[in-house]
């Protein structure tokens, strides 16, 4: 879909070429009161809220910049940058790609307002979320500052993918000018780090997976290309560059797109006849051109065919005599998976256990969660906007009496210590799991104990008061263990049903989430686990039924609602109950089976091949 070595000559024009889920890790957002003088000017150039986060954790400031102390200000530009941020700006309906934003302004200031929020404000009207970045300048003696925030910036965008919505593979970078230059090198040298590791977040790949330059500069001089863009490090990816031919920097970006061409780079070039430097959205027709490229990139990455690839199945535990209904979550660069253990699947002596692990290989345990007056069952584990763990169950009281039943939450700041048990929910209704989508918490319990059950959907902004939300969401073919997952502000829960009618449900809403339309999926589900890819596709992980209980990953189409079984885990007898993270281009799923003789606990590695 990428036209490469396109160069395209227009008669009497000349040659054509920040920001917003579940937690933010790596920075803290950013207060309206604690906002720099560039900030509120970003702010109020675009109507609309938006977010800001700083690059750096802590104050937001680097401790080893020469320039620390320097006094931010704004004269029709920003000057003198030592707290970098980034803007995000998401739009009505997001398309799940995202384009980082870099002004122009010489490495002396920034542009922001024409090169930065208003361009996110254009990147917005085509479905593409936006992260405009306030990097630092002027440029420090010794310290390759705006380099360290771009390189940051990506592994931000990247790293908070989940939250903001978006496929951490669909990440691309466009700089106007300076912030050309800056692009190019994020591009060129993402393989060397310009800073040291401050955090579990420098981790993440920095990597663009695309890249815009609009009448870049300080590509070369004089005609000839700078050192710092003559290797290509990665072909693969598509680079578009627009500038016009009376700009001060066209030879030079002309001595660089031979390098792109030799190394097969799948670049579009467009000269335009007439046009200025340093005009942002205006000065020469790019925007239409850039459009087209944008969207081509949009549409054949939605028409690629998902293929489910299973790479490795290893057992992870199984010291208890009954280990059982797990789930996983990645947390500060570790995997946390947690399980019930038990003497048996029915027993009264349920524990909660955590283990933990650095790869995915070796597991340690982490915590184990008992109570003496009850057998806790069904952990569940989230992280909450503040950046916390958050373990969900539900206890049965070994007495007998009138409420036998209630759901629980602890919390944790590192997976090893964990709070006293909150009581969450209404008595009776055992809530099953919780999903976080933008600072709120949402679960649906089912009734227990009653002669007809019934689902009730809860809110909570902190996870340990939940609210009711609808107090009869559906009460149809005995309705018990669900999943809910959100696609942008579109609610999909997953229900399972063990009635005369047990097919089970696909339940699909629009905010404040009171109505709901249900459509039937065509199978008979157990403990249903589900997420939605940035490309709208809903996977499931189910226990099915017909033909023998095994354990199953599952499209599920969005429109009709019907499941389709793609891969079967190896699994059988007492099974299923899954946990699912997306990471690494790969589908990561705990669940339990009992196939070996023992029920123990399993990590499947699923490749996703578009």
């Amino acid at each position: 879909m990428y036209k490469k070595g396109c160069l395209k000559l227009f008669p009497g024009v000349v040659f054509c070429l920040l920001f917003y889920g579940n937690t933010i890790l790596g920075a803290n957002a950013v207060p309206t009161n604690n906002l720099q003088p560039g900030d509120l000017i970003l702010m109020k150039s675009v109507p609309g809220k938006y977010h800001f986060y700083h690059l750096w954790p802590g104050n937001g400031k680097r401790a080893d910049d020469p320039l620390k102390d320097a006094k931010e200000y704004f004269d029709n530009r920003i000057k003198d940058v030592s707290c970098p941020t980034i803007m995000v700006m998401k739009p009505d309906n997001p398309n799940g790609k995202a384009v980082i934003v870099f002004p122009g302004g010489g490495y002396s200031y920034l542009a922001a307002r024409k090169e930065g929020s208003r361009v996110g404000e254009w990147l917005n009207q085509q479905g593409i979320t936006a992260f405009a970045v306030k990097y630092r300048v002027p440029k420090r003696k010794g310290v390759n500052a705006p380099l360290q925030d771009a390189q940051r910036a990506i592994r931000f965008v990247r790293g908070n993918a989940n939250y903001f919505g978006i496929d951490p593979n669909s990440i691309g970078v466009m700089g106007f000018s300076a912030g050309g230059h800056l692009c190019a090198l994020t591009v060129h040298q993402f393989d060397k780090d310009s800073y040291s590791p401050v955090d579990y977040l420098d981790k993440v790949s920095c990597k663009p997976n695309f890249c815009i330059l609009i009448y870049p500069a300080y590509l070369g001089e004089r005609g000839k290309v700078s050192r710092d863009f003559r290797e290509v490090k990665d072909s693969t990816i598509p680079i578009y560059v627009a500038i016009s031919k009376n700009d001060p920097d066209i030879s030079n970006v002309m001595s660089y797109v031979p390098i792109l061409m030799k190394a097969d780079v799948p670049y579009e070039f467009h000269v335009y006849a007439e046009g200025k430097h340093g005009t942002g959205l205006g000065g020469f027709p790019w925007i239409k051109a850039c459009e087209d490229w944008l969207n081509s990139q949009i549409k054949s990455s939605g028409k690629k065919k998902l293929t489910l690839k299973l790479l490795e199945v290893k057992k992870i535990w199984d010291k208890a005599p009954h280990n059982a209904f797990t789930d996983l979550v990645r947390f500060h660069n570790r995997w946390f998976c947690v399980f019930r253990e038990a003497t048996s699947h029915v027993s009264d002596d349920g524990a909660l256990r955590v283990i933990t692990s650095a790869d995915g290989d070796k597991w340690k345990s982490a915590a184990l969660i008992k109570s003496k007056n009850s057998d806790l069952r069904d952990a569940k584990i989230s992280v909450t906007p503040n950046g916390n763990l958050m373990l969900c169950g539900a206890e049965v009281i070994h007495a007998k009496p009138k409420n036998k039943y209630q759901s629980l939450s602890w919390f944790s700041k590192d997976g090893y210590t964990w709070s006293k048990k909150n009581k969450i929910g209404d008595a009776n209704f055992w809530l099953w799991r919780v999903t976080w989508h933008k600072g709120k918490a949402y679960g649906i319990g089912y009734s227990c104990g009653a002669n007809k059950r019934t689902l009730r959907l809860y809110s909570s902004s902190n996870g340990k008061k939940f609210d009711v939300l609808v107090n009869n969401l559906y009460d149809v073919g005995a309705p018990n263990e669900t999943a809910i997952a959100f696609n942008g502000d579109t609610a999909y829960c997953l229900l399972r049903r063990d009635g005369k009618e047990s097919t089970g449900k696909l339940g699909i809403s629009q905010p404040p989430y009171t109505n709901w339309k249900w459509k039937d999926i065509g199978a008979r589900i157990g403990g249903p686990q589900l997420i939605c890819l940035p490309n709208g596709q809903l996977i499931a992980v189910v226990r099915l039924y017909d033909g023998g209980p095994r354990t199953s990953l599952c499209l599920i189409n969005a429109k009709s609602g019907k499941l389709t079984e793609k891969l079967t885990f190896p699994s059988g007898g007492d099974t299923s109950y899954a946990g699912i993270v997306r990471h690494d281009n790969m589908l990561w799923v705990s669940y339990y089976s009992s196939h070996e003789g023992k029920a123990s606990i399993y990590l499947s590695k699923v490749k996703l091949v578009y």
